[in-house]
């Protein structure tokens, strides 16, 4: 059959490496290739950041301050036009080969 364009499923991926879930989202476009699903470019969505001050030394030396910053990376990739039952061996695979420090949902 002729691609339509219909979305499939839409994987949602984040990290606090940017090294690690760019490698990744390359892995999968890989396996999705492999496995003749089509899927999208990979989607940057906005990165959260959280910041933190903290004193270095109390009372007079106010000043002498210390930042923290900690980015959580996110990306998206849409999955068009598969059947289900490749989508789901594709799903199935992707889970089993999560690295440590990306998560998916």
């Amino acid at each position: 059959p002729a691609p339509v364009g219909l979305v499939s499923c839409n994987l949602h991926f984040e990290s606090f490496s940017d090294h690690r879930i760019e490698f990744y989202m390359d892995f999968i476009r890989k396996v999705a290739q492999t496995m003749k699903v089509s899927c999208s470019q990979t989607v940057g969505l906005p990165t959260h950041t959280q910041l933190w001050t903290v004193v270095k030394s109390p009372f007079v030396h106010k000043s002498a301050q210390e930042n923290f910053a900690r980015l959580r990376i996110k990306r998206m990739l849409q999955i068009k036009d598969t059947h289900p039952k490749t989508l789901e061996k594709f799903l199935a695979y992707v889970e089993d080969n999560l690295p440590a420090g990306v998560g998916m949902r």
